[in-house]
């Protein structure tokens, strides 16, 4: 809509950076490899309720539209590549939740209103970009170990390259 990428987008193209070798997998992240470097993904999802399915009602309104989900739960990550080279690993994260990359949310932060023109279409498309952090981690002899703290419905794609 206005040409404004939906977090649905965004999460499609982080998944196309992912390698072409499968690591390892597990409940909310599997892990890939490619020419030597890493790249991990990161999920929490939530399931709407039975009840949402059901068509049952529930206070949701055009503005909040979260309350199948319940509660906004976080998850707590943390994956060992056990066989890392050591050294230090350039770690380049890009997240889609609600408060990047989501441009409904963004939208309602903004007011909820409609767009008057082009120069709000292009703020909100702005606003609405996926959160990118960059650090160093070091692997040793126990090899690389990535901590993260997901919230809920939030997918993080973490790259690492090796310095």
């Amino acid at each position: 809509y206005n040409g404004i990428p939906k977090a649905a987008w965004y999460a499609l193209c982080l998944l196309r950076r992912l390698g072409d070798t499968l690591i390892g997998r597990g409940e909310g992240w599997f892990l890939t490899r490619q020419d030597g470097d890493y790249q991990l993904m990161l999920y929490n999802y939530k399931h709407y309720s039975d009840l949402y399915a059901d068509c049952e009602s529930f206070d949701m309104t055009p503005t909040d539209r979260y309350t199948p989900f319940g509660g906004r739960q976080r998850r707590d990550f943390e994956i060992c590549i056990g066989n890392a080279p050591e050294g230090d690993w350039l770690v380049s994260e890009y997240s889609v939740s609600r408060a990047a990359g989501s441009s409904f949310d963004k939208w309602v932060e903004m007011g909820a209103q409609p767009l008057a023109g082009a120069e709000e279409a292009e703020l909100l498309k702005s606003l609405s970009r996926p959160m990118m952090n960059k650090y160093v981690l070091h692997s040793g002899k126990d090899g690389l170990t990535v901590n993260a703290l997901l919230d809920m419905l939030e997918i993080r794609l973490i790259l690492l390259k090796k310095k």
